[in-house]
């Protein structure tokens, strides 16, 4: 027994296949049958990146919902194996008019003769066509003598479709119409074969030819990528039970994601043998074997259209690789891989190289270690720049990858060579969306690390690529970020924009972050009407107490000092006390405000607290001086410079000594005064222009 007919033996018991036509070869052998399968869940499928549907669904416009057996992988109907599958059927095809049975079956049947075999149907025909004329129906004679001539290739096309708009009858015009629609449809004019078969539908009453017509048209919009209307034609060439529309419809149903109903049809059974279905209907026969997890069997046909198609290198790799995914979806990685590498060392460049390559990554894909995924990204990468079928979804496989592995910006820059590429694929959104995942990782990454800048520069060349979902969050990190690099007016408008479209938690802590940022701004007005909207609108908010804090500035600000003043116990603990002080001391309430200075140094001293410990030092020194306590004073600014640290430390330090040096000369004390002056002197190339004013006072003491 040869490897061949071993593969057709085991076909031969296959409980699939399609419904026997009448025009069967007498080789047929009966198959056995089976009940329909019980119900498989299903899923979308997927391409590389979570949460996507798989990108190059069969691009017909009509909303495919593609689906395939839970568990399985790989989907034949999605990514870049849709794309290769497309092309093996673009190429299987023309093994569709082979025999020329259908076309024979139509017009024995449009003619009501009973024998098969083109000279059979011909002397048949010609019999008929006698007996018309001994009747006296001439034209009857004519119209048939003529169908069978151009069915023999004696007639021209042009010729012949003229002669059907004499009066012949309306059956065999109909028949002759069907005839030049097949025609054409073998030459691959298919808009032209198409108009015949539609007139034949809105003319045609119920017979064999409109049934015909139905499925010739059906299986035509399925070669064309059109299966939603191929299901429908096929749906109606079944009803009328026009032969092979069953399992053509299967094929669309699988094509589709109808896993069930596919595999419904399949499952009725058929007495042809495998070797005697069109090549079409057997890939689809094992794709389904595949997803049902009878993974033998589905490699026993690719095996089969292997060895049947091996001169093709194309047709040959593709099926060889087909075997591979068998092996994959059953489990076995390392076998599957093995397939891959073997097709590879085959094919070095080309279709096979791309198809075996594609196959490897996604294996290491799967295997999700970085080892792995490095070695994805440099087929990935190699693909990319091929220019081959399938190099536009070795892009989404880079970008993918390169996310996977932290590499954020490469991310970024395969997707903007992509859109340079392929600016009108259908795979733009997919690649869109990528990006959006890159940008948004890069994002988090940079905000997370404290690079504030480079936040800002970010956001300000890819913002828009960030996806709505995350907008919002995104607006609020470039806020916080150009807020902290003082970049007030474009901080406003990030955090404003995190506002109108965020969810609670973002817009709680953007409007906060937009309050402080009023408050640099010494916009009071501004902040406080958010603020007061806030706190109504989030009265449990973590950032009540804060929102209070800001409140209380804002009122200062704005020179409501009696209301900050009568504040008896002001936000915001120290801080807010120092406030109160300021108010007071703004309203010439000195006394009142050096005990609440004094207050808040004590609160500052107790915690460790050094960020308004200066300011507190300084305020009651300023007040101690104003009230004519001098030494007192004195002492205060001396704390406060001993207190002094960071990089504000000399705005207040210059302050600090000319306060200093003017209460030791008011108090007599020349060499604190002039060791203060001589301290404050040195801060002068420190500060510039700011400490010359104060030198030129200080000199005059």
């Amino acid at each position: 027994m040869t490897a061949l007919t071993l593969i057709f033996s085991l076909m031969f018991i296959l409980p699939l296949a399609a419904d026997k036509p009448a025009y069967a070869s007498s080789k047929e052998a009966k198959m056995v049958t089976r009940t329909a399968p019980s119900s498989a869940k299903t899923v979308k499928s997927r391409p590389l990146r979570e949460g996507k549907e798989s990108p190059g669904a069969p691009p017909s416009g009509e909303g495919l919902d593609l689906k395939y057996t839970e568990g399985h992988f790989p989907p034949f109907n999605g990514g870049w194996r849709w794309v290769y599958r497309k092309k093996a059927v673009a190429v299987l095809k023309q093994e569709l008019y082979k025999d020329d049975a259908f076309e024979a079956e139509v017009l024995k049947n449009g003619l009501g003769l009973t024998g098969s075999g083109k000279k059979t149907l011909t002397d048949e025909a010609l019999v008929l066509a006698g007996g018309a004329k001994d009747r006296g129906d001439v034209e009857e004679a004519e119209a048939i003598r003529k169908i069978v001539s151009f069915y023999n290739g004696e007639i021209d096309v042009h010729a012949f479709n003229s002669s059907l708009s004499h009066a012949y009858s309306r059956e065999y015009r109909l028949l002759g119409k069907f005839l030049v629609g097949y025609h054409y449809e073998k030459m691959g004019f298919y808009p032209e074969a198409q108009g015949y078969y539609s007139v034949i539908l809105k003319e045609g009453k119920e017979g064999f030819v409109r049934s015909a017509a139905f499925f010739a048209g059906a299986r035509l919009n399925y070669i064309e990528g059109r299966f939603a209307r191929a299901k429908r034609l096929l749906q109606r060439s079944l009803a009328e039970n026009f032969p092979g529309a069953r399992i053509w419809l299967a094929n669309t149903l699988l094509v589709k994601g109808e896993i069930e109903g596919a595999w419904r049809l399949y499952s009725e059974g058929t007495d042809r043998a495998i070797e005697d279905l069109d090549p079409i209907t057997v890939v689809s026969l094992a794709d389904i074997l595949v997803l049902e997890r009878k993974y033998g069997e589905a490699r026993s046909l690719f095996t089969f259209l292997r060895l049947k198609h091996e001169k093709d290198p194309f047709l040959d790799a593709f099926f060889d690789l087909k075997s591979g995914d068998a092996l994959l979806a059953e489990g076995r990685r390392d076998e599957a891989l093995r397939a891959y590498s073997n097709v590879g060392e085959r094919y070095k460049t080309g279709e096979g190289w791309a198809m075996s390559s594609l196959s490897k990554a996604d294996v290491f894909v799967t295997d999700q270690d970085k080892g792995s995924l490095s070695r994805a990204l440099a087929i990935y990468d190699e693909l990319s720049r091929a220019g081959l079928p399938g190099s536009d979804y070795a892009y989404l496989g880079l970008a993918s990858v390169q996310i996977g592995l932290g590499k954020y910006e490469d991310a970024m820059e395969s997707a903007d060579r992509f859109s340079s590429r392929y600016p009108d694929s259908p795979l733009r959104s997919d690649m869109n969306g990528y990006k959006s995942d890159a940008v948004s990782s890069l994002l988090d990454s940079l905000y997370a690390s404290g690079n504030n800048l480079a936040v800002a520069r970010l956001y300000a060349r890819h913002g828009a690529s960030i996806p709505f979902g995350k907008k919002a969050e995104g607006y609020l990190k470039a806020g916080k970020s150009l807020a902290a690099l003082d970049l007030w007016p474009d901080a406003v408008n990030r955090l404003n924009s995190a506002i109108r479209i965020g969810k609670a938690d973002v817009v709680e802590e953007a409007m906060i972050t937009l309050a402080r940022v009023y408050i640099k701004q010494r916009d009071a007005g501004s902040a406080e009407r958010l603020l007061n909207g806030f706190v109504t609108s989030f009265p449990g908010s973590v950032y009540k107490a804060e929102a209070q804090a800001i409140l209380y500035k804002a009122a200062f600000d704005g020179g409501e000092y009696e209301k900050v003043a009568l504040t008896k116990n002001p936000p915001a603990g120290a801080a807010g006390l120092v406030l109160k002080a300021r108010a007071m001391a703004k309203l010439g309430r000195h006394k009142e405000a050096l005990a609440v200075y004094e207050q808040a140094v004590a609160e500052f001293q107790e915690k460790g607290d050094r960020g308004l410990l200066v300011q507190a030092y300084i305020g009651a020194a300023d007040a101690s001086f104003t009230l004519g306590r001098y030494a007192t004073a004195a002492e205060g600014y001396k704390k406060a410079v001993a207190a002094m640290e960071g990089p504000d430390k000399g705005i207040y330090k210059s302050w600090a000594l000319y306060r200093l040096a003017r209460s030791y000369s008011i108090l007599r004390n020349d060499g604190g005064k002039e060791e203060s002056l001589k301290e404050l002197t040195g801060l002068g190339s420190e500060f510039g222009g700011m400490a010359a004013p104060v030198l030129k006072e200080a000199s005059g003491l």
